[in-house]
């Protein structure tokens, strides 16, 4: 018995010894992402230290294993005995990439095949985790607050990262953008990442979140959220840190526009909101200027609300656009705090009683729908002045839009005093500068006329009558409003050069009426002269012009330069 066992291990023996040696590599898959987990083994039958010419573009993963079997071919009888080791890992880059083993045993070296992987670069997907994920190294998503939000409504977003790797320290980051646009505002700018431990359908992970914003879309419906890409340092094992690189699944969130109905009183408000508004005094002298303070509360887009516009009696005169004061924050509910709007009032009447309630209105995506808010009259008690002599001027109502339905409400800079260059119809208005620049070439060689060297106050007032004049001539065209009323721009910024005496340097409306008010101009008509330039520039890019609106813009403005002493 012991002589046949001895012959039958020798048999194994010579048949182990003499078969051919054989070396292998393969790889679980041919075609990866960036990031994707790989698996490779090699399979030989001749004992040794096995290595694998992994490039530098390779992560070795912590799933690696090493042992032995044999394995009996039942044709021949021939048992042999095969030594397998596998690493797991990812490739931190695109490209093509050829990898080779090999087995070295005492001073010979037995060469494997040659295997070829294609590394993509890794695409987001709208999914949140998908199965891919859970074969990579490292991965991320985007984070956010919600699914569906309403036109001017905000989401919060953020990165989070999965990862199997034990990562040490951010190394660069690029956020994720809205297709579209967005006002954003950071909600966390802290370096530092907070790792915590994540089981996730039976896989541990490390993870940890990054880079949360709260978003103001800019367009409506289906918006796509481009993935973020992030570079981190991550523990080998070795003495270096070394780095990997990926890019996040994508995602995507709905925006609802508002619902048709708006209040003509609308305000461009989405979130919750309080109004109060109070008049510094109520007992008045004909002809007084007194302060209406408006303060709107709440949380939303607080950043993007329009003025209240105001509707006032015959007789009472707004002076120019309302003081804006913002006193607010970002949170995570949006812009938490208030606007506060003040108006100057002049009282030219002692006929009135009261002024009208005050009315905002704003949508509440909770409730899903317009909140009117509509409060007190204030009582007026207005003593005659038999002295007082008002101006002729167009009082400023603020009438509401026929239509408040296409008021703009996505995020963009915020509005400080509700004129046309922060509305939507602004920048169409710029392809035009070389047309207007002509119209206000037309009227400046007549201003130059007008506003030679003044070597006195007599030529002043001549230049001043003559300045009458020419406006009170101005025609309106309907085919071309714009450009009458930017004669009235030009004429009111000619005041200027008269009051300067310096007819070489072209003042702009800021530096007018700077000049107007170191010439101790009264602050009623620096106010109505500001309201004026308002109101052109408002007429000359919209389409509220009309000749009325005209006519009774340019009888004020000759009355307020009657007014001024040179």
């Amino acid at each position: 018995m012991r002589y046949l066992c001895f012959i039958l291990s020798t048999v194994v023996s010579f048949f182990t010894c003499a078969q051919k040696p054989s070396v292998s590599l393969s790889a679980d898959s041919r075609s990866v992402q960036a990031g994707d987990l790989v698996t490779f083994t090699v399979k030989s039958n001749v004992e040794g230290t096995v290595e694998i010419d992994f490039p530098p573009e390779f992560i070795p993963g912590y799933g690696n294993s090493n042992g032995m079997e044999q394995v009996m071919d039942y044709n021949t009888g021939t048992v042999s005995t095969i030594y397998y080791f596998s690493q797991n890992g990812a490739f931190k880059e695109n490209g093509i990439f050829t990898l080779q083993a090999y087995v070295k045993n005492k001073k010979t070296v037995y060469k494997s095949n040659r295997v070829t992987i294609k590394v993509e670069k890794q695409q987001g997907t709208d999914d949140e985790i998908s199965k891919k994920n859970y074969k990579q190294a490292v991965f991320g998503i985007i984070q956010k607050s919600k699914s569906k939000i309403y036109e001017g409504e905000c989401v919060v977003l953020e990165a989070k990262v999965y990862s199997r790797l034990n990562i040490n320290m951010l190394e660069a980051y690029q956020n994720f953008e809205l297709d579209g646009g967005a006002e954003v505002q950071e909600l966390e700018k802290s370096q530092r990442l907070l790792l915590t431990r994540e089981n996730l359908k039976g896989t541990n992970f490390l993870t940890f979140t990054y880079g949360k914003q709260l978003v103001f879309p800019n367009t409506t419906g289906k918006i796509r959220i481009r993935p973020f890409e992030m570079s981190l340092l991550y523990d080998d094992g070795g003495m270096f840190s070394d780095r990997i690189g990926f890019t996040s699944n994508g995602a995507s969130i709905e925006v609802l526009p508002l619902p048709p109905g708006a209040p003509k009183d609308f305000i461009g408000a989405v979130g919750k909101f309080e109004l109060d508004y109070s008049l510094a005094k109520t007992k008045i002298r004909q002809g007084d200027v007194a302060e209406l303070t408006v303060t709107i509360s709440g949380t939303g887009n607080l950043q993007n609300i329009n003025k209240p516009r105001l509707i006032l009696p015959k007789g009472v005169v707004i002076y120019g656009d309302p003081e804006i004061k913002e006193d607010f924050s970002y949170g995570v509910s949006g812009a938490e705090g208030k606007v506060i709007y003040t108006y100057h009032l002049q009282f030219n009447t002692d006929q009135v009683e009261s002024l009208p309630p005050v009315s905002i209105a704003y949508f509440d995506p909770n409730l899903r729908k317009y909140v009117q808010i509509k409060k007190r009259r204030i009582e007026l008690d207005i003593q005659s002045n038999p002295n007082f002599q008002p101006t002729i001027a167009a009082p400023v109502t603020a009438e509401q839009p026929k239509s408040t339905e296409n008021i703009p409400l996505m995020a963009g800079p915020s509005k400080e005093n509700g004129s046309f260059s922060d509305s939507a119809w602004f920048w169409p208005s710029v392809f035009s500068p070389l047309f207007l620049g002509f119209i206000g070439g037309l009227f400046w060689v007549r201003r130059k006329d007008l506003t030679g060297v003044i070597q006195d106050k007599g030529q002043a007032r001549k230049a001043i009558g003559q300045l009458i004049g020419d406006l009170s001539s101005v025609s309106y065209q309907p085919q071309d409003p714009g450009k009458a009323y930017q004669q009235i721009e030009t004429g009111i910024k000619s005041l200027g050069n008269i009051i300067s005496k310096d007819s070489n340097h072209v003042f702009s409306k800021s530096e007018t009426l700077q000049i107007l008010e170191e010439n101790k101009v009264p602050a009623g008509q620096l106010a109505q002269l500001k309201s004026i330039l308002g109101q052109c520039e408002e007429a000359r890019f919209s389409f509220h012009a009309s000749e009325a609106h005209f006519k009774g813009l340019v009888g004020e403005t000759v009355d307020v330069i009657r007014q001024i002493h040179v």
